[in-house]
């Protein structure tokens, strides 16, 4: 599977937009639509949206040029209310890709201490990774908000994924890009059954719940009430969970 031109113009026009002005956005940020190599991986994670942290330091700096994890609007010398021209998207696209190169050595390293934890989960689960551009991130959210996602009130919430978010065309497109789509935790559930207009079954386990739903383009989506990075579990127990998780898919 490899993403199609209708879905790369998609996001490159997304890509161009200028900062929304009725939301709180982390200053001189571009959106994120994904984490990693999207043209090639065949697995995809999804998180709400992205840390502030991608964008500024602990004193809400914007980050320094040898800490940039992205093409920022400081590095495109275009202000927040500059819509990108073609090649400012296309350096922004081009350095999404590489977030988790490795080898790229115009960016610093990517957030390895959140990313860490699914690609040593979920990537084992279905034999891939970030760090090989055969496993992806995507936001619900694509905007690295100021203030933290769960501070903000559910009516905000729907204004914002119903004007600024593209994860509906990347997900429902007939021309299906991932075999598999992990779910990490239930708010993540709750955010894509609102937003899709999909209603995904859930399996006891334990204390947990287990997701999976196969979409009408064939996309498995799979995964689990637990938020891997705050779950509190050992080692022992995520394997066996993801374990179970792979083992329900048909």
């Amino acid at each position: 599977m490899s993403l199609n031109q209708k879905i790369k113009s998609q996001i490159l026009n997304f890509i161009k937009q200028p900062i929304p002005q009725d939301i709180d956005i982390v200053k001189k940020s571009i959106p994120v639509p994904f984490f990693g190599n999207i043209e090639k991986a065949r697995v995809a994670t999804i998180s709400i949206n992205p840390s502030n942290k991608e964008f500024e330091d602990k004193n809400h700096k914007t980050l320094i040029k040898s800490k940039k994890r992205f093409s920022d609007r400081e590095i495109l010398n275009a202000t927040d209310n500059d819509v990108l021209n073609d090649e400012q998207r296309l350096t922004v696209f081009d350095s999404l890709i590489n977030y988790f190169n490795q080898k790229n050595n115009n960016y610093y390293h990517p957030y390895k201490t959140w990313f860490n934890w699914l690609d040593r989960y979920v990537g084992d689960m279905f034999g891939c990774s970030y760090y090989d551009g055969t496993m992806v991130n995507l936001d619900i959210y694509p905007w690295a908000t100021a203030i933290k996602w769960g501070n903000i009130d559910p009516k905000t919430k729907d204004n914002i994924l119903k004007q600024y978010s593209l994860l509906k065309d990347i997900l429902l497109d007939k021309e299906a890009l991932f075999d598999y789509v992990y779910i990490n935790g239930a708010t993540v559930k709750n955010q894509i059954e609102k937003y899709l207009g999909v209603t995904i079954p859930e399996y006891s386990c334990g204390q947990l719940s287990i997701y999976n739903y196969k979409m009408p383009n064939g996309i498995i989506l799979v995964g689990s009430s637990c938020y891997i990075q705050n779950s509190h579990k050992t080692s022992e127990e995520l394997k066996n969970l993801h374990a179970i998780i792979k083992s329900s898919i048909k």
